[in-house]
C-alpha cells in the first residue's frame, strides 16, 4: 500500500481498491457495514480529489462560468471497536495534498477552548 501521491487522480474505485489492500495488508477482510462506509468514503474522496482538480483542468474553474459544491461529508459512528478509527485512517492515507485529520472528540474539546478557525465558504 501506497499513500496518494500529490499529483494522482483518484475515482472511487481506486480508492477502494487501495482500502482493500490496506485491510488485506493489516490482516483482516471488511465487514459488510464496514465496506459499505468505505465505499461511502471513496464517493466522497473521489468527490475532492478528482471534482475541483477536474473543473480546472477542463478550464472551468473560473468566476462566472461552473462553480464547484462542496460534497456532503461523511459521520462514522457505531459501537466501539468496529473499525471507524482504522476505516479513516487508512482513507485517509490514500487521499494526496494538504489535510488534517482529527478525532470527534478532540476536535469538540479545540472548539470548545477556542482553538478551532471556522471559516465560511
Amino acid at each position: 500500500m501506497f499513500p496518494a501521491s500529490a499529483g494522482r487522480r483518484l475515482d472511487a474505485s481506486a480508492l477502494m481498491a487501495e482500502i482493500m489492500a490496506d485491510a488485506d495488508a493489516s490482516g483482516f477482510v471488511l465487514e459488510p457495514a464496514q465496506a459499505a462506509a468505505a465505499a461511502r468514503l471513496c464517493q466522497l474522496g473521489e468527490a475532492v480529489t478528482v471534482g475541483r482538480e477536474g473543473l480546472r483542468r477542463a478550464g472551468l474553474r473560473r468566476p462566472g462560468l461552473l462553480r464547484w459544491r462542496t460534497p456532503r461529508s461523511v459521520y462514522l459512528h457505531g459501537p466501539v471497536g468496529r473499525g471507524k478509527s482504522w476505516l479513516m485512517d487508512s482513507f485517509y492515507r490514500q487521499l494526496p495534498g494538504r489535510k488534517r485529520r482529527i478525532h470527534f472528540h478532540d476536535f469538540f474539546r479545540q472548539l470548545h477552548r477556542g482553538d478551532v478557525e471556522l471559516s465560511t465558504g
